[in-house]
């Protein structure tokens, strides 16, 4: 087969890839294909933090798990870093401490949240929703496809820099949060930056897991979601 060609398919066979994704994540996330599992409507954990639902809504696993098939085996992107597990795990740890105080004392300082250790019955319910229907299915999304498909578009006119694409799909992250307000996108967005840095590190998993472990020390140690003020 020619070069140009075989260019040509490729490029046709990419472009049906990312519809493909696009197409079936929309169907999953706008129509109510699979039943949600509405676990609680309205949980409440202290008297002065607002109330959050706890909804397993599968079209979002779904959708993330489709995103990360296509992404992974048909556009065949290196979304997995070849890693131990000890380097993962102590890089995800690291990161998951650092964007924790970097984002939770300037929340303290604005009233967002306060100090409120606890351990509630829920918790476990809780980390299974937040691991997989919130961290994996954001992570795959923002990171393994947004950030990685702009570090690749960009790469040619950045020659091989790697900050814009970080901070663009860090702001539209933080965007999504718009529901909490300007200091949650705020919060948000900085957290974007730090999710970013470490899946340039240590790939999906990596960004998975810190997200996972900033949200789970949000849960236990401070007002959730945030004080009723907010």
């Amino acid at each position: 087969m020619d070069p140009s060609e075989h260019y040509q398919l490729s490029r046709q066979k990419s472009f049906l890839l990312h519809l493909a994704l696009i197409a079936s994540s929309i169907a999953f996330l706008k129509f109510d294909i699979v039943p949600d599992w509405n676990y609680a409507t309205a949980v409440q954990l202290s008297s002065d933090s607002r109330a959050f639902p706890i909804r397993f809504q599968f079209e979002k696993l779904i959708a993330g798990l489709l995103v990360f098939l296509i992404v992974r085996f048909g556009l065949k992107w290196d979304i997995v870093k070849k890693t131990s597990a000890e380097k993962l795990i102590g890089q995800s740890l690291f990161f998951a401490v650092f964007t924790s105080i970097v984002l939770l004392v300037p929340a303290l300082l604005i009233q967002y949240v306060r100090l409120d250790p606890k351990l509630p019955d829920i918790t476990w319910i809780w980390a299974i929703h937040n691991l997989l229907f919130v961290s994996f299915g954001e992570e795959v999304l923002f990171r393994g496809y947004l950030q990685n498909g702009l570090t690749r578009l960009f790469r040619a006119q950045l020659k091989g820099a790697r900050s814009v694409p970080l901070i663009l799909t860090a702001l539209l992250f933080g965007l999504t949060h718009f529901q909490g307000g300007l200091a949650y996108v705020t919060l948000a967005s900085i957290a974007g930056l730090f999710y970013g840095l470490v899946f340039q590190r240590a790939g999906l998993p990596g960004a998975v897991l810190t997200h996972f472990l900033v949200n789970l020390t949000h849960f236990c140690l401070f007002s959730y979601p945030s004080l009723v003020t907010h």
